[in-house]
């Protein structure tokens, strides 16, 4: 399945900024309950680094986006909370699982261990990727505090001193995200640990939850994303091959350190067969996206991008010039390597939302475009993301060790007069 979300982006300076979330919290190894537990791995807390009062923004709840389908498939259910109005849970046990866990065997190795700080326990470059640690310190820690009823068996009863709250942040006109965040629930000393009450996740959305690679997530969200058949597969290493076979100089270096490789449809055989190899593969994700309305389009043009490790990523755009102009189009993009997806919005498509992509005349339109709320997904080779030409996204920076290289297709509906050129097609231009 292609359904774990690695990374939400949302405005900085919100309330959901990790950075200030860092000031008023960290976690520590808990005395007591590793005390409790020798020869096992440490126990952690969430302890405060400054005194808090009564009604104040403790942390957000931190963790990684995934879509609730896949979480629910998942074996563990701990440190996850469902994201109000959205099809999508916030799962801090991916995080929780990358600290440094000793095991001491003694009282004073724990001792020991305790002396040397938080920053001991960190994760470090020799044991996770750069995206990794990126991820884990763009995160809250609202998923580490112990809850009330983790002690009711012990020798103490810890009294919740926060509470949770979906906290509604404004991230574009008229568009808002709501996260769920730590509230303190009275005043909380300097050094206090932060125990959050016993409660189930929130309520889920009303809208049913549709998979990623579903006809009616495309409907909603207007793109969706497919995991590789046999088919995909084969084209994907077929075009793979065909890239690497190509000399450097015709490579043609475009913006954000990409570099793009135009196929023909014409001239030999063996370039007829791989533009036909790939049109197929196009093909078959947009009838899963589309069902009949596939037979309404034809391709436009194949073209392969690629970026080399740690580069390219774009700024948010939308495939066509006008709003107009999106109507009936798609982007079908085929993943050559494993990696992640593009950037494609959380919530549901409105006209609402597409009017902050689109309507220029608004003031600050690039910073509400910035400011939407996107993720992405893990992907293998041969997996294909349709989505709208009306769907804000952008490519990531690429984490992996390797060159990302994606097939990116136009499809436009066999009616139109012209062909657009793909060249001059984003919102904004220049990207």
């Amino acid at each position: 399945m292609c359904n774990t979300v690695h990374f939400l982006k949302l405005t900085e300076g919100s309330c959901a900024n990790a950075a200030e979330a860092h000031k008023r919290v960290e976690v520590r190894i808990h005395p007591l309950l590793s005390s409790q537990a020798l020869s096992r791995p440490v126990e952690f807390g969430l302890f405060a680094t400054e005194f808090i009062r009564a009604g104040t923004d403790v942390t957000p709840y931190g963790g990684i986006l995934r879509h609730k389908i896949d979480f629910a498939q998942g074996d563990a259910k701990t440190h996850g909370r469902n994201i109000p109005d959205s099809d999508y849970v916030l799962d801090g046990l991916p995080l929780a699982n990358m600290w440094n866990r000793p095991t001491p065997h003694s009282q004073h190795q724990l001792d020991a261990l305790i002396k040397q700080g938080p920053e001991a326990r960190l994760p470090t470059a020799a044991s996770y990727t750069h995206a990794d640690l990126e991820r884990f310190r763009a995160s809250g820690y609202g998923f580490m505090s112990n809850t009330d009823s983790f002690f009711s068996d012990g020798p103490t009863l810890a009294r919740a001193n926060v509470h949770l709250k979906d906290k509604s942040v404004r991230v574009a006109a008229g568009i808002t995200y709501k996260l769920p965040m730590l509230v303190a629930s009275c005043d909380i000393k300097k050094d206090d640990e932060i125990i959050s009450k016993y409660g189930k996740q929130t309520s889920p959305s009303p809208d049913p939850v549709y998979p990623l690679h579903s006809h009616e997530h495309m409907k909603s969200h207007l793109w969706a994303l497919f995991p590789p058949t046999a088919d995909s597969e084969a084209a994907a290493a077929e075009w793979l091959t065909w890239c690497q076979q190509q000399s450097a100089d015709t490579w043609e270096a475009k913006r954000n350190s990409w570099f793009q490789l135009t196929a023909r449809e014409s001239g030999t055989s063996e370039a007829s067969e791989l533009w036909e190899r790939g049109r197929c593969a196009g093909m078959s994700a947009l009838h899963l996206a589309l069902r009949g309305e596939v037979y309404s389009l034809v391709i436009a043009s194949q073209k392969v991008l690629r970026s080399l490790p740690g580069e390219g990523l774009q700024t948010e755009h939308c495939d066509a010039a006008t709003l107009k102009a999106a109507e009936g189009c798609y982007s079908v993009l085929i993943y050559l390597t494993a990696g992640e997806s593009t950037d494609v919005p959380v919530n549901r498509s409105t006209p609402q939302s597409q009017n902050t992509c689109w309507d220029m005349r608004l003031k600050d339109a690039a910073e509400m475009r910035h400011s939407i709320p996107l993720s992405t997904h893990s992907v293998q080779a041969g997996a294909a993301m349709v989505l709208s030409h009306k769907v804000l996204h952008r490519a990531p920076r690429n984490s992996t060790d390797n060159d990302r290289v994606v097939l990116f297709q136009h499809w436009i509906p066999r009616r139109s007069i012209t062909v657009p050129d793909s060249e001059h097609q984003r919102v904004p231009f220049g990207v």
